[in-house]
């Protein structure tokens, strides 16, 4: 029988086990509301999880369309027989495969609970097309509930959606991970400064190394860089070893390592790091600021509104100029030349940000008082 003043919240999440944001928002959200989370069936589960997890979606790729199709297709089905039989409380959708079928989908579901939320982790694809702004009207028309990650993207939602749907956008933090080993080190010469995740153009990687090629000679003696993700050709095919032998940038200087970054290389790179680089031109969300905060990293960064709402205005680290790789190679030289209690100060910022702000219990808190707060609206309209 279920707990009438207990929520019970259905989670779906088509990404674990890569990313475990929802896995480890449902670990504290579960002490809040009576929680279950539908994954992909690669997840194994563990003997001590607090909460209900049905690993049913398929997570094997069908390159045959016509079998992939129907695997997604199998895939709403167990997806509506869970909400069914469950009949929670509150249905929050973590992701979209298929706009077409799934707001249709979701739009039935809804008669099964009293609030649907949706977390819009990215407004728009950075190479957005006229459709994929129609696409987000439409799952966010029919949301209840929308759940971005700072300010800056709640005002960017709301100029695409309209500010009636205000009172419902609720700005949750993206908590910081909590699965990797830390290792403290003391900072020493070269002073090491790391990038980290895909190589995208709106990542400014460009900006960073013409940033290095102007740093002073007894300044790049100093330093050593790692430039390390995959890269999707289709996404992103510009040459960066190929700009970083032009720009005459000595490969001791700076090492690429293009490729999927396994979690034990992804440990050593953010525990042997310095500060972690952000040469952004634009984000919605960065999920690799939330890593460094997770490494107890400062970190350098564009001044663009997320990076500046996320530093708390450069508590963390040490701000520049978005798109100005001098401006950039100034903020890499007063790093190199800190004293050491200012770099305490920022490593001491970014610990109490990990710990306050982008704690998962704080995230968990916020996300079941909308809940409630949502529901409570619905009730009052019943």
């Amino acid at each position: 029988m279920k707990d009438k003043n207990v929520q019970s919240v259905v989670l779906i999440d088509y990404f674990l086990p890569k990313n475990f944001y929802t896995y480890e928002l449902c670990c504290e959200l579960s002490k809040f509301a009576d929680v279950t989370l539908i994954c992909k069936d690669s997840y194994e589960k563990k003997s001590n999880e607090l909460f209900n997890i049905k690993p049913v979606l398929h997570s094997k790729p069908d390159r045959n369309k016509v079998k992939a199709f129907k695997k997604y297709l199998s895939d709403l089905i167990k997806i509506k027989k869970i909400v069914e039989e469950i009949k929670p409380d509150v249905l929050h959708v973590e992701g979209i495969i298929h706009h077409e079928c799934e707001v249709p989908f979701y739009k039935i579901l809804k008669k099964h609970v009293n609030v649907f939320c949706f977390t819009v982790h990215n407004i728009l694809p950075h190479e957005a097309k006229k459709s994929d702004e129609k696409k987000l009207i439409s799952i966010c028309s029919l949301a209840d509930m929308l759940v971005v990650h700072n300010e800056s993207s709640k005002r960017l939602l709301l100029d695409h959606i309209g500010d009636q749907k205000k009172d419902n956008v609720f700005v949750i933090p993206h908590g910081c991970y909590t699965s990797y080993h830390i290792k403290h080190m003391e900072t020493g010469e070269p002073v090491k400064f790391l990038m980290f995740g895909l190589l995208r153009k709106y990542k400014g990687i460009d900006i960073l190394l013409n940033a290095i090629a102007l740093l002073p000679k007894e300044v790049t003696k100093r330093c050593h860089f790692v430039i390390a993700g995959n890269q999707q050709k289709n996404y992103d095919d510009t040459d960066y070893i190929a700009m970083r032998n032009r720009l005459n940038i000595d490969e001791k200087i700076v090492k690429f390592d293009i490729r999927f970054i396994p979690d034990d290389t992804l440990e050593n790179y953010f525990n042997e790091a310095d500060c972690i680089i952000f040469p952004y031109r634009e984000i919605y969300a960065s999920g690799a600021l939330l890593m460094a905060y997770s490494f107890e990293k400062p970190v350098i960064a564009s001044n663009i509104p997320v990076f500046y709402e996320e530093t708390c205005m450069g508590k963390s680290g040490l701000l520049f100029e978005a798109g100005s790789p001098q401006q950039l190679a100034n903020a890499i030289e007063s790093f190199v030349k800190l004293d050491k209690q200012k770099l305490k100060d920022y490593q001491a910022n970014v610990k109490q940000l990990k710990d306050e702000k982008y704690s998962w219990e704080q995230s968990a808190k916020i996300t079941a008082m909308a809940y409630r707060k949502v529901e409570e609206k619905y009730n009052e309209i019943q």
